[in-house]
């Protein structure tokens, strides 16, 4: 009795020391509240598939819980579990995507939390034990690139995995191929896209910024909208993948009419591409999907189209009123030239009418202030200095006096004005000057002197010569 009760004492003993053992095979880490950052790398290669080159793109990675093991050929095989999830095994895949910019490879961190508390066989990891004899706990994970289905681009199917190992406080990753332990973390995409520009000008073939053009998919294709704006030279530029598109303008920048025009165009990026019925080259082409495939008119090289926008009419308000021409006798003058400047807010609106047969003037002006004036008189007349202050608003011309006090003062109903010209005084014949040679009578009178001088000079002359020769003859 007494063999049989020891036996059953020892029997408890065993079961509480293998009980107090278990937590010891089932977790090799303690309890820590503070979740641990694991991280690792990968290699992401972009290549530029088009002629178009890529640009800045984000790329969002995935980890995914299952089961490794062998399939009836030996081969070792990853069978993925959907009930199991990362939260599920203490893992928190918190720095999941990387941002490329152009072609080219490089280097990419990514990494997330372990809660030690949780690394255990009964949260999904597996415990082993190197060489020397140490215990760990690991667990293998999925790793995959989503795939965004971005327009362009071919995303990496290849598939690695990440091994996280445990080791007390420890944690370590990396990164393999299935089966093995030869280290790899490439992904590869290619961006297979193709660049075409637009061009957007006024109608005087000045280039417009802000025109808006959409390229929309056509049912042949997959359906995917693309969008671009030009800029300052009037240029959009559109970098899409390979399909059949409607090339049209969505919107027109300010104050501009949207053209009508539209485009279908063709992108084929692979030579083989059979499934479009393609043996051409890459590019962008004009599109008719009518033609029969054997036209040379089906498919046609793409060249800069240009959308040109008229500018919107705004039709301002205008009114109407006249202004009087006559002379002093109240005959109405054609002819006469009248000037609206504008005043105020009215700065830059000017205007000019001319009077007709009748004498009258008509303006037809937006509401505003101007100075009504005289600008030329007809040929033959004085202009008139006379100038009036002009205002309008609510369909009414007033008379508008600045210097006024009050608006009682200042603003009076319009009244048509006369302008009248005085005849022009013919121009007066200037005196001749005192050093001009005198003609006429006078210059006679004076050549009848001169004679008479010289021939009195002539008659003393012949005096005196025939005395000294008489005096001589004696």
């Amino acid at each position: 009795m007494k063999a049989k009760r020891t036996l059953l004492l020892s029997l408890a003993l065993c079961c509480i020391l293998v009980l107090g053992m278990l937590p010891v095979a089932v977790s090799a880490a303690t309890s820590d509240p503070n979740p641990q950052q694991f991280t690792f790398d990968v290699d992401k290669i972009v290549t530029k598939g088009g002629d178009a080159a890529p640009g800045e793109e984000t790329f969002t990675f995935e980890l995914e819980y299952g089961t490794v093991g062998e399939n009836e050929q030996q081969s070792v095989v990853f069978t993925p579990d959907d009930s199991v999830t990362l939260a599920d095994c203490g893992i928190a895949f918190t720095n999941d995507t990387i941002t490329t910019d152009g072609e080219g490879e490089h280097t990419f961190t990514l990494g997330g939390t372990v809660d030690l508390s949780m690394v255990s066989i009964v949260n999904h990891w597996q415990a082993i034990e190197d060489n020397s004899g140490e215990k760990k706990l690991c667990i293998s994970l999925r790793l995959t690139e989503k795939d965004d289905g971005k327009a362009g681009w071919t995303y990496s199917d290849a598939e690695r995995y990440l091994t996280l190992t445990v080791t007390g406080n420890e944690i370590s990753a990396a990164v393999s191929i299935l089966g093995n332990d030869v280290f790899d973390n490439d992904f590869e995409n290619v961006y297979a896209a193709y660049s075409f520009t637009v061009k957007k000008t006024d109608a005087d073939g000045n280039p417009l910024a802000g025109a808006v053009f959409a390229l929309n998919g056509t049912e042949s294709t997959a359906v995917q909208s693309f969008e671009a704006t030009s800029g300052t030279d009037g240029i959009a530029v559109f970098n899409v993948p390979e399909g059949n598109y409607t090339l049209s303008e969505k919107t027109a920048p300010e104050g501009y009419v949207k053209s009508d025009e539209t485009y279908t165009l063709a992108v084929r990026s692979d030579i083989d591409h059979t499934a479009m019925d393609w043996g051409g080259e890459p590019g962008v082409y004009f599109f008719d999907e009518n033609e029969p495939d054997y036209s040379n008119y089906k498919y046609i090289r793409y060249q800069q189209v240009t959308f040109v926008n008229e500018a919107v009419v705004v039709s301002v308000p205008t009114v109407e009123f006249t202004v009087n021409k006559t002379d002093a006798d109240g005959n109405p003058l054609a002819g006469a030239t009248f000037s609206l400047t504008g005043t105020g807010n009215s700065v830059g609106n000017d205007f000019e009418a001319v009077s007709g047969n009748d004498g009258i003037a008509v303006f037809e002006v937006p509401e505003g202030f101007y100075t009504l004036s005289e600008k030329t008189a007809p040929e033959g007349y004085v202009k008139s200095d006379e100038a009036y202050g002009i205002a309008i608003w609510n369909g009414v011309v007033h008379f508008y006096d600045e210097a006024a006090e009050t608006d009682d003062d200042r603003y009076s109903e319009y009244e048509q004005v006369t302008f009248v010209n005085n005849a022009a005084k013919p121009a007066e014949t200037p005196p001749e000057s005192s050093d001009s040679p005198q003609t006429g009578s006078n210059g006679m009178m004076y050549l009848w002197i001169a004679l008479l001088l010289v021939s009195g000079l002539s008659a003393a002359g012949i005096t005196v010569y025939s005395r000294k020769k008489n005096h001589s003859a004696k």
